[in-house]
């Protein structure tokens, strides 16, 4: 018998963080979570790792060997269960931030990972993880995050993880072919552009860090003649599409605000911005008042004041005052320092500044010079105080530049980012003069990728500035880059409220799909190996197949937008999502259809729509003709659906899905057995579990009749399951949960101890 919906399900709750923690991972893009139990429990787990063996990639960066036999790699969990518990995954303060940034549902991914440092391992190259195994679309609002556990205390000498705060929302500019992590051009100038400064992430044991999935970050040299600097990698992903429903007053940016008269000096002392100073001493104007150099007051007073008015010049400049015809080589190797970032942009700002501030100190004395208040051995001896003196104050100068382009730079998308966060919809209210609408199209289409997207995102929040980001969107001459950005900007307008693109799709009527037929074992499409995954889904999926065809990449970019912004899915967008499901690989770009099925699970917006939705994934998984990132795609979505099953608060819609899933339960089972892919694999299994506690807690809180196939279903799954998984299974008190929150956690434990056949011991990345 059914009973009502309590009240306070009505709603989604909002995010349970403290506004400022929001707001820090918003501006700098992770948070440092303390650690949840003593240093006993940390230091069994990194014993317990390290005696494990770590299959590690390339010897030349981590600095050990790949070792024979099993290895922890991706069954780091069954390697140490200890990893589960408070210590790391089940660390309840890690829990909150989770369901916080990711919304109580969220799951943790297959892909495991463990890296060492030891004495003699390089500085790798700065970059950004890939989504492994499958597609996945790079979003600026936080879909996946990064958990990086650190079992032992890590110091400088270790080679701890560096990362660049705020370059969430920056992928790199590229246009070329072989555009990946290793081969970005002009690596140095685009990280200086980002306007950050880098932060090694020292830290007691059992830190944990919780960082935005496209973070830059990288491993520093390890020196340290006994280090075993280990780190356990995770990852987290949203299983609800829409933040929470509940708005939240858009917050104040002090560090931006205050009237708009903030000062440099009083931006740069905030908190959230703390990252972005360096330790470097800086040299004040006393060192003119040396007993060596005898000048009179006169003389001092006046090179004072010239060298604070080039202070206050340079500091009245924007950008940063980098001049891009100084093309000096700063290091003998070039190649070796661009590859890793070193910072030689920002040596030449700080050489330009300082050659300012000297000059306008040498036009003082050359002025006094010639009014004999200044003899020549007095210039020579001067010159040396101000060689001393410049290059710190020229130092401090464009730190403060920096940070004031960082902030500049970023508001637009840190307004929108917390708006997406709280359901917070505001249309566009003010119109651009043209003037101001041509500057901005003329810095998204020319400026750097920072400059870019803050012109994409204030576009966005004017009226008319969604028809400009839609021509630089669809213009076939402008590189891929730009047009990217622009995209981005888009789809920020778009959840505005304005209206999205239009679709030419015609009169396509919703299929209605019968029957599945069961793939034999042979008839699978051959796992991918992992070369072909580093290549095609690598570091950014989407570029795989940007530059060779505009006008595909454009319809990519025009479709996936209309999917992407929509909050709320219509039937029209609903139709359109199934419509280019249906598409065979030559009619649509292979990119679109991955989209196109990443948003299935928005479509169950009635019983018919619903019902369509969940075949339409499980025929992907049984398609012969579909890749293994192909049925990756369809199985993660049918995880993230059954999970919504759970956490829904449209009761009506949560049964929807949970009777699909019960008369698609055999094929589930037989891709469980049969697929060769370990990740559609592990995400079939999420996607059983998931049903089993969805099915669980709807009959404890008696909120449905009784249903005979949907009973048989939940029977057939738990006696269909491997018997590793059965173990597990018979050890839960399903009949015992009484909230989602209870639910989610049981299926999250469960998920975790997925073990071969359930995902391979092996490790391919």
């Amino acid at each position: 018998m059914q009973t009502s919906c309590p009240a306070n399900e009505t709603l989604r709750p909002a995010t349970r963080m403290k506004p400022e923690v929001l707001q820090r991972f918003i501006v700098q893009g992770y948070i440092s979570i303390p650690p949840s139990v003593g240093p006993e429990a940390h230091a069994r787990v990194a014993d317990g790792v390290l005696a494990c063996g770590l299959s590690v990639p390339n010897p030349k960066y981590h600095g050990m060997p790949s070792p024979t036999g099993d290895a922890a790699g991706n069954n780091l969990i069954q390697a140490v269960p200890a990893v589960a518990g408070t210590a790391c995954m089940n660390s309840p303060e890690l829990r909150d931030v989770l369901s916080g940034l990711l919304g109580s549902g969220y799951r943790f991914h297959p892909h495991t990972r463990a890296h060492l440092r030891q004495k003699g391992a390089q500085t790798t190259m700065w970059h950004i993880d890939s989504y492994k195994g499958y597609w996945q679309s790079r979003y600026h609002v936080p879909h996946h995050l990064m958990v990086c556990y650190y079992p032992q205390a890590v110091s400088m000498e270790m080679g701890p993880t560096e990362l660049l705060p705020g370059t969430q929302y920056y992928r790199g500019d590229h246009d070329g072919e072989s555009y990946g992590r290793g081969v970005l051009p002009n690596l140095n100038d685009q990280l200086t552009s980002f306007s950050t400064t880098p932060r090694a992430f020292t830290c007691v044991a059992g830190t944990i860090m919780v960082m935005h999935y496209d973070l830059w970050h990288r491993a520093l040299e390890c020196s340290d003649e006994h280090s075993n600097r280990l780190m356990l990698k995770f990852a987290a992903w949203r299983t609800d599409p829409s933040p929470a429903t509940v708005p939240h007053p858009l917050p104040k940016w002090d560090l931006v605000e205050k009237g708009g008269n903030m000062t440099l000096d009083e931006i740069i002392v905030q908190p959230s911005l703390g990252f972005l100073m360096t330790n470097e001493p800086i040299t004040e104007y006393k060192e003119l008042y040396a007993e060596d150099v005898r000048l009179s007051d006169h003389i001092r007073e006046s090179l004072i004041k010239a060298l604070k008015g080039a202070e206050e010049k340079e500091l009245s400049s924007a950008p940063m005052p980098h001049r891009n015809s100084h093309k000096d080589n700063f290091e003998k190797d070039a190649s070796r320092r661009n590859r890793v970032g070193m910072k030689t942009k920002h040596e030449r700002d700080v050489a330009v500044v300082g050659k300012a501030l000297f000059v306008a100190a040498m036009d003082v004395l050359k002025e006094l010079k010639e009014k004999k208040h200044v003899t020549g051995p007095e210039i020579v001896m001067l010159i040396q105080v101000l060689k001393t003196v410049c290059p710190p104050r020229a130092t401090a100068i464009v730190n403060k530049l920096r940070v004031a382009e960082f902030v500049r730079l970023r508001t637009p998308i840190w307004n929108f980012i917390w708006k997406w966060m709280h359901g917070i919809r505001i249309p566009p209210e003010h119109t651009l003069e043209p003037e101001a609408l041509a500057n901005l199209q003329d810095m998204a289409t020319h400026g750097n990728e920072a400059t870019r997207l803050c012109a994409c995102y204030e576009l966005a929040e004017a009226k008319g500035g969604e028809s400009t980001l839609r021509s630089i969107m669809s213009t076939p001459t402008l590189k891929t880059s730009v047009r990217r950005t622009a995209w981005y900007g888009y789809i920020a307008s778009s959840n505005a409220g304005i209206t999205p693109l239009a679709s030419d799709i015609g009169a396509f009527q919703i299929p209605v799909i019968n029957d599945i037929d069961l793939l034999k074992i042979g008839e699978y499409a051959e796992v991918l190996p992992p070369a072909d995954i580093r290549a095609m889904d690598g570091f950014d999926s989407e570029l795989w197949m940007s530059p060779r065809d505009p006008n595909r990449e454009i319809r990519y970019l025009v479709e996936s937008s209309r999917i992407k912004c929509t909050q709320t899915f219509e039937p029209e967008s609903a139709t359109l999502v199934f419509y280019l499901c249906s598409l065979g690989p030559t009619d649509i770009s292979i990119g679109l259809k991955r989209v196109a099925l990443e948003n299935v699970t928005f479509c169950c917006i009635d019983r018919e729509h619903s019902m369509i939705a969940t075949t339409l994934l499980v025929q992907s998984l049984m398609r012969q003709s579909n890749s293994a990132v192909d049925r990756i795609v369809a199985a993660r979505g049918l995880s993230q659906l059954s999970a919504q099953s759970i956490s829904n608060c449209n009761r009506e819609q949560k049964h929807w899905i949970i009777d699909n899933l019960a008369f698609l339960v055999t094929p589930l089972l037989h891709s469980l057995s049969n697929d060769p892919d370990r990740y559609v694999k592990s995400h079939v299994f999420e996607t059983l579990v998931n049903f089993l506690c969805s099915v669980s807690l709807s009959c404890n809180l008696s909120q449905r009749s009784e249903h005979h196939q949907v009973e048989r279903s939940w029977a057939l799954v738990f006696k269909s399951l491997p018997r590793e998984a059965k173990v597990h299974l018979s050890m839960c008190s399903f009949e015992q949960l009484k909230c989602a929150t209870e639910a989610h956690e049981l299926c999250r434990q469960l998920s975790c101890r997925r073990k071969c056949p359930i995902s391979t011991p092996d490790d391919p990345f």
